[in-house]
Formats: structure tokens, C-alpha cells, sequence
């Protein structure tokens, strides 16, 4: 990312100096607020994903209690032993990878400017101050938002992750135990 501070005595900086506040705040402003809609964007984004890692690990454990059911049907046939640990150990990552995936979606405390807040900037001594000062005000409170946001972000991007390594790991393993099942059918 570019670095946006300038020194004392460069061009920028003059120029931003002489034209107060507001020639920083103009370009500064729509920075921080398509930050704030992305990281909402990043938020609803990890919380779908994370619904659809419950969604298919619970059909993919609905499909092998359907599979142990086939299996253990036949009289004749008895589950090989490194099939049924690789079936066990299915059965346990892709619940845990619907815990994963619940995590992603549990509610967290993002922040938000608090109303009472919101009034004071309506009161007649701030509503009829500067502009300058009203969008470094608007822009703090923002930038709080955001940085809550991404932190809490970040704990749902990790529980994700977690969830769909852990469903790939699942699937490996049922794999593996389907072919030690095949390969005793055969």
C-alpha cells in the first residue's frame, strides 16, 4: 500500500496545509468509507461460506451414516478395520468443520457509533461547527468501526479456513476408507 503521509516542506503537503483540512478530508473520506463497505462485504462473505461448510458437512455425514448403514447390512461382509478407523475419523472432522463453519457465523460484537453519540453531533454547538472538524470526528469514528471490524474479521476468515481444511481432510479420509471397502468387496 502506498505511504500517504508527506513531509513538512513538500509540495503535497503545502499545498494540503494552505487548503485547510478539507482538501486531506476530501480524498481521505470515500478512502475510509469504501474500507468500512468492504470489510462488511468481508464479513457477510466469511459468514455465507461458513454456512455452506455446515450445509455440506452435514450432508456428507448424512452419506456416511447412509454408507455404514449399506455396509453393515450384509451378514457376510465385515468392515475392514482400516476402513472403519478412517470412517471414525471422518465422522469426527466433518463435525468438526460444522463447528468451524458455526463459529465463522456466531455473532460478534462489531462496533458501531453508539446513538448517543450520533445526537451529540446534532446538537447546535457541533452541528454548526466546522466542516473540517465534523469529517475528522466522522472519519475517527469510522476508523474505530473499521479496525473492530477487521479484527473480528479476521477471527471468522480464521474459523473458515479451519472449517474447510477440516472438511477437505473429512473427505480425504472417507475416501481412503471407501477404497479399503472396495477393495474388500472385490
Amino acid at each position: 500500500m502506498p505511504d500517504l503521509e508527506t513531509t513538512e516542506g513538500s509540495t503535497a503537503y503545502s499545498e494540503a496545509e494552505n487548503a485547510g483540512e478539507t482538501a486531506g478530508g476530501s480524498v481521505y473520506g470515500p478512502l475510509i468509507k469504501s474500507q468500512l463497505a468492504e470489510e462488511a462485504g468481508r464479513k457477510t462473505s466469511f459468514e455465507q461460506r461458513g454456512v455452506a461448510v455446515i450445509t455440506t458437512s452435514g450432508v456428507l455425514v448424512s452419506l456416511l451414516f447412509g454408507l455404514a448403514a449399506v455396509v453393515t447390512k450384509s451378514d457376510t461382509f465385515v468392515l475392514p478395520i482400516p476402513a472403519k478407523n478412517f470412517l471414525v475419523v471422518s465422522l469426527i472432522l466433518f463435525v468438526l468443520a460444522a463447528v468451524a463453519g458455526i463459529i465463522s457465523n456466531w455473532p460478534l460484537r462489531y462496533l458501531q457509533v453508539e446513538v448517543s453519540e450520533l445526537k451529540r453531533f446534532i446538537e447546535p454547538k457541533l452541528w454548526s461547527g466546522s466542516s473540517e472538524t465534523a469529517a475528522r470526528r466522522v472519519a475517527e469514528a469510522q476508523v474505530a468501526v473499521l479496525a473492530r471490524s477487521r479484527k473480528l474479521n479476521l477471527l471468522k476468515g480464521r474459523a473458515l479456513l479451519a472449517g474447510m481444511i477440516l472438511e477437505v481432510a473429512a473427505v480425504v479420509s472417507l475416501a481412503m476408507a471407501v477404497g479399503f471397502i472396495l477393495l474388500k468387496a472385490t
